[in-house]
């Protein structure tokens, strides 16, 4: 699996926010000057082509205003994951981007604290 099997058994569920999922795009990237990732290392590093806890559910939650790419990212592994048999679902928050996506933690209210809570 994706985790060793003493922390996967303390999950109980996770949100992911605003990730990137398959880093072989970075590796055509002049952001690859500084990672300098292999194409080998990007894919056995990327979550999208791991296996999924398929017990644990898994938000995957991204600003709508996101960069394209990180929509793209959250579709890719929400459809891979499902794929796969896991329990996944995405939430595209309205108006948010990747700076400001966080935001509503900090409300007791907030969208994100209730989904993290739940």
């Amino acid at each position: 699996g994706i985790l060793p099997d003493e922390i996967a058994a303390r999950l109980e569920r996770v949100v992911s926010i605003g990730g990137i999922y398959m880093l072989e795009p970075l590796t055509l990237s002049d952001m690859n000057q500084t990672l300098h990732l292999s194409v080998e290392e990007a894919q056995s590093e990327s979550p999208a082509l791991a296996d999924p806890l398929v017990n644990i559910p898994v938000t995957f939650w991204v600003g709508a205003q996101e960069r394209p790419e990180f929509l793209r990212q959250t579709r890719l592994i929400e459809e891979i994951w499902g794929a796969k048999g896991a329990q996944v679902s995405a939430h595209y928050e309205s108006g948010l981007n990747h700076f400001s996506v966080m935001e509503s933690l900090a409300d007791p209210e907030g969208t994100l604290t209730n989904e993290v809570l739940r």
